[in-house]
Formats: structure tokens, C-alpha cells, sequence
């Protein structure tokens, strides 16, 4: 159990309840929410916080396919070109200019740069 977990514990006062969005009500099977009860049961978690919790670990971050939509679009893109590229090099039998190929690896590097550096996923204050 995190400490920094503000839905138990000491974190889990008044204040920290009133700062919070209106109740959702969602509906569940009696095997689904017994499997729910054993599982916060088991974390040491009241059912809501669990089912809270669960919730926002699945929002999408920076790691998820939602959430990197512009690198992947990118990276494709740069596999495009590299394919233009090869395709040229075959039907003409001859390697494209040297600057052609400098310039989508550059491109290519530059967008898996952007994957590598760890993005900022904490939610906004």
C-alpha cells in the first residue's frame, strides 16, 4: 500500500473527501464485486478505494498506445520515407543520394529521442 495513497489512512480526511469530483455509481455483478471485496480485501483497501484506484492506474499515460498517437504517426511516417527510399534504390539499381538517407535517419532518431525521454504522467494540479 503506497503511502502517498490519499484514499486510506490518515490522507483519507474530510478534506481531501469535499476536494473530490460528485459520486459515480457503477454497476457490478455479485461475482464481480465479491471478486472486488477479496481483492481490496487483500491490498489492505476498502472496495471503493480499490475500484478507485484500479480506475485512474488505467487512464492512459505517456507509455500507452493513446497516449503516444503522434510518435507512432511519426515513426510512421519516417518508415514511409525510408521505404520510398528502398523502392527507388531497387527499380533504379542504384543507392539514392547520400543525403536523402541522412536526412529519414535523422528524422527517425529524432522521434525515437522523443519516445526515450520520460514524459511527465502525473495528473494536473
Amino acid at each position: 500500500m503506497p503511502e502517498s495513497d490519499p484514499t486510506v489512512g490518515p490522507a483519507a480526511n474530510e478534506t481531501t473527501r469535499h476536494r473530490r469530483a460528485p459520486d459515480c455509481h457503477i454497476a457490478y455483478t455479485a461475482a464481480e464485486w465479491e471478486a472486488i471485496v477479496e481483492a481490496a480485501r487483500a491490498s489492505g483497501r476498502k472496495p471503493a478505494a480499490f475500484v478507485r484506484n484500479a480506475s485512474l492506474e488505467a487512464l492512459p499515460t505517456g507509455h500507452s498506445a493513446v497516449g503516444n498517437a503522434p510518435l507512432i504517426r511519426a515513426l510512421g511516417r519516417c518508415g514511409t520515407t525510408l521505404a520510398k527510399l528502398a523502392t527507388t534504390a531497387r527499380e533504379i539499381g542504384a543507392v539514392p543520394e547520400a543525403a536523402s538517407f541522412e536526412l529519414a535517419l535523422a528524422e527517425l532518431l529524432a522521434v525515437v529521442r522523443r519516445i526515450e525521454t520520460p514524459q511527465d504522467t502525473s495528473p494536473p494540479r
